[in-house]
């Protein structure tokens, strides 16, 4: 009944989702009561939700405070904290945590200090931190790294990742780095991610992959990792860039299996271009088909090739379909290679219209978009070659 009601909720079929959750109610399910009384609040009705939420909150603790946090991102702040409090005076200590934070939000410190002492007493755990967070709100500078300082003694890692960065910015940066450390060395995240881009600021870029490939295994913080791989490519630091890269790819990560294979087929690693080029490209990501088939051209797939190139092509990629017609012409198909040449302009290839113009003129021979010159590793301008 209850999971019933919640789903007409969601549909907006209100007065059958009023019928299905008063029947739990009644037969005394205390989600039930939590979730009509909720729901006759934002009807307007708050004499009927009164009863109902008087018996529910005092029984389900961690759903009562759901309950006040969604009045309050609604807007109903009068309401949440009218709840929060009958909730917090019947002993649930994350209402009463709730009310503190809303107070300091206003900025009445003494309701704030209030809710916080009775929310320790009803034992709630982490209140240095909570009373750091309340400082912030307060604008109490000192108050906060007082309250870091004491939840840092605790052993809370989040305490040691604030402090930590507060020290850095106060330009204590060697106590600062200790602590993100004990927090990273314990998992938090965003510490890996903070002592990754200090450690890459002096050049350690051993030690920056290192916390990045902790932050994309551990935390699961994959895009926010690509980023520092796309910055380490800007700065030149390719090294770096393909080691981050690499993480990202093997955790699935399209954008970053496309960007590796970038740099496989510089140097002309083209089978393991290919291997990270195929699950993308099947998923029509930019720029992996048309890599794909340049990939496949390099091993001598050339029948594969032609393949990736189609389906790039039909996505709309001028480069593709370029590379299609200089398929057809070595093929001796001049009809289909000027058919691909035309497509190609109209894609967006426009200034590689040239060389295949030169081609029908001089009986000279047309290169890829791909091909490698005799420039080292230097591409023929394939990432730019749309006008």
């Amino acid at each position: 009944m209850v999971s019933l009601g919640a789903l007409l909720v969601d549909r907006r079929q209100l007065a059958e989702a009023e019928s299905w959750l008063a029947l739990g109610a009644e037969a005394g399910h205390v989600e039930a009561m939590m979730h009509l009384g909720r729901l006759l609040l934002f009807r307007g009705d708050e004499e009927r939700a009164a009863p109902w939420l008087e018996r529910a909150v005092p029984e389900n603790h961690a759903l009562a405070v759901v309950m006040v946090q969604d009045l309050h991102s609604r807007g109903a702040a009068e309401e949440a904290e009218r709840w929060a409090r009958y909730a917090a005076e019947a002993g649930n200590a994350e209402a009463a945590a709730r009310l503190a934070e809303w107070a300091a939000e206003r900025g009445d410190r003494t309701d704030s200090e209030r809710w916080t002492d009775w929310a320790a007493r009803l034992g709630l755990g982490g209140v240095s931190l909570l009373r750091a967070g309340l400082a912030q709100h307060l604008g109490d500078r000192a108050g906060r790294k007082h309250w870091l300082e004491e939840a840092v003694h605790e052993g809370d890692l989040k305490a040691m990742e604030a402090l930590g960065s507060m020290l850095i910015d106060e330009g204590d940066n060697a106590s600062g780095e200790l602590l993100l450390t004990r927090a990273a060395e314990g998992g938090r995240t965003e510490s890996q991610l903070l002592l990754a881009g200090l450690t890459a600021l002096r050049d350690d870029h051993d030690a920056a992959t290192r916390w990045l490939e902790a932050a994309a295994r551990g935390g699961g913080a994959v895009r926010k990792v690509h980023g520092y791989a796309t910055a380490f490519t800007a700065g030149g630091h390719m090294q770096a860039a393909e080691r981050v890269l690499h993480v990202c790819a093997e955790l699935g990560d399209a954008q970053s299996r496309v960007e590796l294979a970038w740099i496989l087929l510089g140097r002309g690693d083209n089978g393991e271009a290919v291997r990270w080029l195929e699950e993308p490209a099947e998923q029509d990501f930019p720029d992996a088909g048309f890599m794909l088939g340049v990939a496949l051209e390099r091993v001598r797939r050339t029948n594969a090739a032609r393949r990736a190139y189609e389906r790039a092509a039909a996505a709309g990629d001028g480069r593709a379909a370029h590379n299609l017609g200089v398929l057809a012409d070595r093929g001796g198909d001049l009809l289909a290679a000027r058919r691909w040449f035309l497509e190609g302009a109209r894609r967006g290839a426009a200034c590689l219209c040239v060389l295949p113009g030169r081609r029908f003129v001089l009986g000279q021979g047309v290169r890829s978009i791909g091909h490698r010159s005799s420039h080292g590793d230097r591409w023929n301008g394939w990432r730019t070659s749309r006008c």
